[in-house]
Order: C-alpha cells, then sequence, then structure tokens
C-alpha cells in the first residue's frame, strides 16, 4: 500500500492517500551494535571491517554508550556509514 501512495494512520485508525512527491534517498546507513560491554567494542570493529570492503565508508563512531538496568551489562556503540557508490 505505501508504494501506491497509502499509509496507516494510528490516530484516526484508518488509510491515508499522500502524493507528495517522494525525496531522494539518503546515501547514509546508520547501524546501532549492541552487545555486551566487553564484546561491543570487537563487534563494531568487525563490522565496521566488513561495511568497509563493501566500498561503504565510516563517517562516525560513537563512544559505548552502557544501557540502563536491567540491561547495564550491555552497551552500544552506533555508526555511521557512507554509500559512496
Amino acid at each position: 500500500m505505501n508504494r501506491l501512495g497509502w499509509y496507516w494512520d494510528s490516530k484516526i485508525k484508518r488509510w491515508e492517500r499522500d502524493d507528495t512527491p517522494a525525496r531522494e534517498t539518503t546515501k547514509l546507513i546508520k547501524v546501532r551494535i549492541l552487545a555486551a560491554t566487553h564484546k561491543v567494542s570487537q563487534a563494531a570493529e568487525l563490522f565496521i571491517e566488513a561495511s568497509l570492503e563493501m566500498g561503504l565508508r565510516l563517517m562516525e563512531r560513537s563512544e559505548p554508550y552502557q544501557c540502563r538496568p536491567p540491561q547495564q551489562n550491555e552497551s552500544r556503540i552506533y555508526l555511521t556509514f557512507e554509500d559512496i557508490d
């Protein structure tokens, strides 16, 4: 339905039509790596390495953010890549 210009409006609980022309797609790819705190940096490095081999360019990498309880033993890292093709 979305490809035909329709979207579900959950507030009024019905399908609505939107003929607004689509914008150009972004060249950015944003990823959140979530893993055990002692493994999250290694997981991010593996993902970065694979992404670079696929032709993506790393634009931004966050520091690890520790999750709030009850997941305080996990952390997340945010990555932003640019598709350079």
